[in-house]
């Protein structure tokens, strides 16, 4: 599964409950994960180019040889079309949790401030996405 990273502060991912604008991606299968608590909270995020809607849970997340086990985040069941397209299932935020929409502490931020890290400090490259068009 892919996430996208964005400056704001939740993680969201598209759940296989999804019924708008969640086609041909890679699906959170909530349902079939033992560990996975919902929340039974709502959730709405507002993007200049469109919004997600869905509803807490808490599991265990992990990244790049990182894990979370009591992360909060999202499981979205409805995607503004076109605000998620192959290979991307959800977003990573990376801001603050003072202006996270679920109010929950960011993934980056609960690594930074468990001592997961030898030092708090992290890093992204970031390439140049080419679009080819076929007509």
């Amino acid at each position: 599964m892919h996430i996208h990273i964005a400056p704001h502060s939740d993680l969201w991912v598209a759940d296989t409950s999804c019924t708008s604008g969640c086609s041909k991606i890679a699906l959170l299968e909530a349902a079939s994960s033992t560990t996975l608590k919902n929340l039974s909270q709502p959730f709405d995020i507002q993007y200049g180019s469109g919004e997600a809607a869905g509803y807490l849970v808490q599991d265990i997340v992990q990244m790049a040889g990182f894990s979370v086990s009591n992360q909060v985040f999202a499981a979205v069941n409805q995607v503004t079309s076109g605000l998620l397209t192959s290979p991307v299932s959800g977003l990573l935020g990376l801001a603050w949790q003072t202006i996270a929409a679920s109010g929950a502490v960011p993934f980056w931020e609960t690594l930074a401030s468990g001592g997961a890290w030898t030092d708090p400090v992290m890093s992204f490259q970031l390439t140049r996405c080419v679009a080819y068009f076929v007509r």
